[in-house]
Parts: structure tokens; sequence; C-alpha cells
């Protein structure tokens, strides 16, 4: 299967999430250089930059104008429950928030 590796981090990604992961978009750049702006139902629209943390996805890596990448280190017992699921258990876990797309009007 050609996306096997993308199958597998995805399938990672989603069984290591907990069920209470807050739900977060990302609107696009920030007003400030080097910032998005993102979204979630607890904080509403907020500006982040790298460096940041949020508590469930880890540091923001890197702010481009597709997506923002975050990556957090898995404790040893989230790693061990990712085994204990047949899952891979890396050390870090990167995340990518891709920018929600602009709403497209009818014509």
């Amino acid at each position: 299967m050609k996306n096997t590796p993308a199958l597998v981090v995805a399938l990672t990604i989603a069984a290591g999430m907990r069920s209470d992961a807050m739900a977060l978009s990302y609107l696009g750049a920030g007003r400030s250089a080097r910032t998005a702006v993102v979204e979630d139902d607890e904080h509403g629209p907020r500006e982040v930059r790298k460096g940041d943390v949020l508590p469930e996805l880890g540091e923001i890596q890197t702010i481009d104008d597709d997506e923002v990448v975050f990556e957090r280190i898995l404790s040893d017992e989230e790693r061990d429950q990712l085994r204990a699921d047949g899952l891979l258990a890396p050390e870090v876990r990167r995340f990518r928030l891709y920018r929600r797309p602009e709403p497209q009007l009818p014509e």
C-alpha cells in the first residue's frame, strides 16, 4: 500500500488523542510576523507563535501559510499504552494542524 507510513502516523495520532481533546482550527496568519490565529471552543480565536505550548498538542515548532506543526514528548505511560494497543510508540508526537479552507460562496 503506497500511503502506509502516513496511515500509521495518522492512526497513531488518532489513537493517542484523548477523548476529551479539544477541537482546534488554524484560521490563518496573525497580525504580527510569524504568528498564526487558532480557534478552539474553550478559548475562542487567539494568536499563537513558535514556542507557545498547547497542552493537548505540544509546543509549536513551525508556522507557515498552510499549517502549524506541534511536537510533544510522550510520557512513558503514554508510550506503554500505545504499545499495549499494538501501535508504534514514538518518543515525540508530531501533529500538523492544517489551515481551515475559506468558505466557498456559490456562484
